[in-house]
């Protein structure tokens, strides 16, 4: 364990300094690109992605415009989430030049870290519209049960 150089009894901090700038680069490059359905990630492209939380489950929301539930995969390891596929291209055949090309074709790959290990076979996904939907319930341990405990005087 590292301790704080100005107090050596003291535990270092957790997180380390980079995490909020890391953050923030993240962020602006998320700003720039919103409105964009897939973002170049490090691995090929990587779908948008909602995930929130509540009292029962997680849900978990990706964009996958202009595919279809068949070219979609979705597994579960512990704690991870990966959702995997490939947006094929159209193969038409037309005369004329392009002047835009912006659509983006190819495999895809986006991991997730859920706040707990779900139980894979109650796990629901469903697709409509272009829009993943992942409905991960809790389980009883991971929900949190908020009870008022009594103070009592000490002897």
């Amino acid at each position: 364990m590292e301790t704080d150089p100005k107090n050596q009894n003291a535990p270092a901090p957790a997180t380390s300094p980079f995490t909020s700038l890391q953050r923030e680069i993240e962020r602006v490059f998320d700003d720039f690109s919103r409105g964009w359905p897939f973002r170049q990630g490090a691995a090929g492209l990587s779908p948008r992605v909602d995930m929130k939380e509540t009292d029962g489950r997680v849900e978990i929301t990706a964009e996958l415009p202009g595919m279809e539930e068949k070219d979609i995969d979705v597994a579960i390891t512990g704690r991870d989430v990966r959702i995997t596929g490939e947006k094929k291209s159209e193969t038409r055949r037309e005369d004329g030049d392009y002047h835009l090309m912006e659509r983006s074709y190819g495999r895809f790959a986006r991991n997730l870290t859920l706040p707990f290990e779900p139980e894979a076979d109650k796990v629901k996904a469903t697709f409509r519209n272009g829009v993943l939907t992942l409905s991960v319930p809790k389980p009883a341990a991971s929900r949190s049960d908020t009870r008022k405990i009594e103070v009592k005087p000490g002897q």
